[in-house]
């Protein structure tokens, strides 16, 4: 489930939260995306295996009738990476992805195209961020412990996955609720809110050479 966190969290890895008791943890697990539009999370990410650093920062941007559009925003060697979708809620299936904004360090914003949306959906299925709630729920119960991050001290529900070890420690203090992972690499809460806008200003163009 996190074993590889940074990577997962870099796929669109939105995780929540409680600072509530252990016994209540399931209901937490399932609560997992319960954030309203404006809410945001920043983290700073290590990968040791590559040396990767980086920053990663999820918001909710906009409501369009029932869905909602989500945006990560990382930070790569090449520069800054924007990934915009709208999806029901939080969590999703890839089947439930509707549209897909993406814009690449230099390059205007792109929204994919049927075609590559869903080649995109197919590539995401079986992805393990797409059944956290359900992870979240069967690890191991390491209880309630104080966390301190960079932005600040929590009360936060700690979890082990027992297939690969990783471990995460998760609040409802926060939108989207993930405090610290630690696995393969490390991801940890650096700030929130809730006065998020889009980080894309112009109006996205259809990737080239896909059709419409």
């Amino acid at each position: 489930m996190l074993k590889k966190s940074a990577t997962l969290a870099y796929a669109g890895l939105l995780l929540v939260a409680g600072g509530l008791q252990a016994q209540d943890r399931a209901a937490v697990c399932n609560a997992v995306g319960n954030a309203t539009v404006g809410d945001w999370s920043s983290y700073e990410f290590t990968d040791p295996g590559n040396g990767t650093t980086g920053t990663l920062r999820f918001a909710v941007i906009n409501r369009d009738g029932s869905d909602s559009w989500y945006e990560m925003q990382a930070t790569t060697p090449e520069g800054e990476v924007v990934i915009q979708m709208s999806v029901p809620g939080f969590p999703f299936t890839p089947d439930q992805v509707t549209e897909v904004i993406f814009k690449a360090p230099g390059q205007p914003a792109m929204r994919l195209p049927a075609q590559m949306l869903g080649m995109m959906k197919d590539q995401m299925a079986g992805n393990p961020m797409f059944d956290f709630a359900e992870q979240c729920a069967a690890a191991e119960d390491l209880g309630t412990e104080t966390v301190e991050v960079p932005a600040g001290s929590f009360d936060a529900i700690h979890i082990r996955n027992a297939g690969d070890e990783g471990e995460a420690w998760i609040s409802l203090d926060v939108p989207f609720g993930m405090i610290k992972a630690e696995g393969e690499g490390t991801i940890v809460l650096t700030g929130y809110g809730d006065d998020a806008v889009s980080t894309i200003t112009e109006e996205p163009q259809t990737m080239p050479g896909m059709g419409g």
